[in-house]
């Protein structure tokens, strides 16, 4: 059976079809949950993210599990702070993105906050990718390792998704499909398993809004 977005692939600029995706998230989720030390401190992301595959149908959690996305007063106001700090500037300048701006612009977005400079920025990251393709979001504001711009990376792809669902607006849908596939080939040079659960979280999140958006 033909997948929701293998349906419409010419579309998007999508390599891995949604089976692709769907063997190797439900794999990797399944062999991360096996890691006792990990399961036993606990990861937000894996819970979002069986919250997730649980909703697309792909495995049975056997919960009742809720779609909303929670986020605290404190994570509101950090991403306001972050703003702040860009003392009227963007995200992203030059080709330079400022570091947290996945997170603290989801935050925002989240809660409807800053509309408009959401926005703006938003369009303002999606041609970045649209433009330089691999070659973005390589430059950051700070002095980054290998891990930490994977990370950056992983959640501007989480961004994208949950905004294109947000805004109904297929071009960030199309962007976080290209984010994730470039990241994928680097997936197996990491042993954080955070790391992985983060990566997973941004292709459960893409194909989640891939179902409400094509469907």
């Amino acid at each position: 059976m033909v997948g929701i977005a293998d349906a419409i692939i010419g579309f998007f600029d999508r390599h891995l079809t949604q089976e692709d995706v769907r063997r190797f998230l439900v794999s990797e989720y399944q062999a991360i949950l096996r890691e006792e030390l990990l399961a036993e401190n606990g990861d937000a992301n894996l819970d979002r993210i069986g919250t997730l595959l649980d909703n697309l149908g792909w495995i049975d959690t056997g919960k009742n599990q809720s779609m909303g996305e929670m986020e605290s007063i404190s994570d509101v106001n950090d991403a306001e702070l972050w703003m702040g700090r860009l003392f009227g500037g963007h995200a992203i300048s030059r080709n330079v993105v400022m570091v947290g701006a996945g997170e603290n612009l989801d935050t925002l977005d989240s809660h409807r906050s800053q509309e408009d400079f959401i926005r703006s920025e938003a369009e303002r990251l999606l041609r970045h990718v649209e433009n330089r393709r691999k070659k973005s979001l390589s430059q950051f504001s700070e002095n980054l390792d290998k891990q930490q711009i994977f990370k950056e990376k992983a959640e501007l792809a989480i961004f994208f998704s949950r905004y294109a669902k947000r805004h109904s607006d297929l071009r960030f849908l199309n962007a976080a499909f290209k984010l994730n596939e470039w990241m994928m080939g680097s997936y197996r040079k990491f042993h954080d398993k955070r790391l992985h659960a983060m990566f997973l979280l941004a292709l459960a999140e893409q194909e989640n809004s891939a179902g409400e958006l094509l469907r």
